[in-house]
């Protein structure tokens, strides 16, 4: 828990150009950087139990709001892949929604933007039947790579 004076809050005369209040205000500073909060403790007022590197809340949304929004284009182009298949006779509709429920799991996590969780899943797929061991692996792959990047 953080403990700050309302009159250490920052001033409304002391914003960033986008308008954000400035957090450097009175030698105390709580400010954004990247991914995470620093606090500097210069006075006796502020709790020291404030764990040094911290991903604020915003922060954390915002990258998921990337990762849902990067789950979602993953899910659409394979989606218009396996569409495709069937359209051109290298998938039955029978072996088009065989992969659609095995994969459902894995698709709607990844439509949420938890990439790991879908990682996490892939080992309850059955390769066999309209599932190819090559398509398993390119999702796995793919999705790897993902995490491997973004996480």
């Amino acid at each position: 828990m953080i403990v700050v004076k309302t009159n250490d809050l920052p001033r409304q005369d002391n914003l960033f150009d986008d308008g954000e209040p400035d957090w450097r205000y009175n030698r105390r500073c709580i400010r954004l950087e990247a991914d995470n909060y620093v606090l500097q403790n210069n006075e006796s007022d502020v709790t020291d139990d404030f764990p040094e590197m911290v991903a604020p809340v915003p922060m954390i949304k915002k990258s998921y709001i990337e990762k849902e929004r990067d789950g979602k284009q993953y899910f659409e182009d394979k989606r218009a892949e396996l569409v495709l298949l069937y359209q051109t006779g290298n998938l039955t509709e029978a072996n088009l929604y065989e992969i659609e429920d095995e994969y459902e799991k894995i698709f709607k996590s990844l439509r949420r933007g938890d990439w790991k969780s879908a990682q996490n899943k892939l080992s309850s797929i059955t390769v066999g039947g309209a599932i190819t061991q090559s398509f398993a692996d390119q999702i796995e792959t793919e999705i790897n790579d993902y995490v491997t990047n973004n996480y």
